[in-house]
């Protein structure tokens, strides 16, 4: 077996749910209550998953707004509502790797659904705690041509590893996948998959995209070695 390169990963982006918009024309208003932390709205979520904008405005005891300088305090929000079983995904935007080698990549994984990826199915007679429980899903990796270079290699397995995270909490995965034989462009994609095979982005679930430049390797050396040493 050929040694591998030891080389820094570098921590994905961070995962939100929430980002901030240019004000615009109101969508919805809310009543709020004034505590000692602030302002608290109670807003009743869409029924349909998807990328809603919230818009809040201020109405003084009478109904009556306030001027548009003060609702320009209050800037508009991106919510991204999401269904039971869903996930978001960190990663890098780009990177580089060589043909016929392996690339390491860091993948923040939220689970940002309300279940549960692995389910308890018997309890501890004792103590009382789960003692086995249905598997969880696999993070899956796959390449994607993103030119149309005759010969193009067809998709081989992808490669997957498990994952699981409780709902509201993520996962820090590091993530090794051999590299395509043929430099090119390439789109990585990652995908989780239930145990059954159902892929959450066939649910509608967007994937983690990270764009990938494969340079081509040098024959006789390894490229996962420093500086394209050889292997033995």
């Amino acid at each position: 077996t050929k040694p591998t390169a030891s080389i820094p990963l570098v921590d994905p982006p961070g995962i939100g749910l929430i980002s901030a918009e240019t004000p615009g024309a109101v969508v919805a208003v809310a009543p709020a209550a004034l505590t000692a932390s602030g302002l608290t709205i109670p807003i009743t979520m869409p029924a349909k998953p998807g990328l809603y904008r919230l818009v809040t405005t201020i109405h003084d005891a009478s109904g009556v707004a306030y001027d548009a300088a003060t609702q320009d305090l209050l800037g508009a929000m991106l919510v991204r509502v999401t269904g039971s079983l869903s996930a978001s995904y960190g990663v890098p935007a780009d990177l580089q790797a060589t043909a016929g080698g392996s690339l390491a990549v860091r993948v923040r994984v939220a689970n940002t659904g309300t279940e549960p990826w692995s389910q308890p199915t018997d309890l501890h007679r004792v103590v009382g705690l789960p003692s086995t429980s249905t598997a969880a899903p696999h993070l899956v990796a796959r390449w994607v041509r993103l030119d149309d270079a005759p010969g193009t290699e067809p998709a081989g397995v992808p490669d997957a590893i498990r994952v699981d995270a409780a709902p509201g909490t993520e996962s820090l995965l590091d993530f090794t996948i051999a590299t395509p034989s043929q430099a090119g462009p390439y789109l990585l994609m990652f995908d989780l998959e239930t145990e059954d095979g159902q892929s959450l982005a066939s649910l509608g679930v967007a994937p983690g995209m990270t764009r990938v430049v494969v340079g081509p390797g040098v024959p006789g050396t390894d490229p996962g070695l420093p500086n394209g040493g050889s292997g033995s």
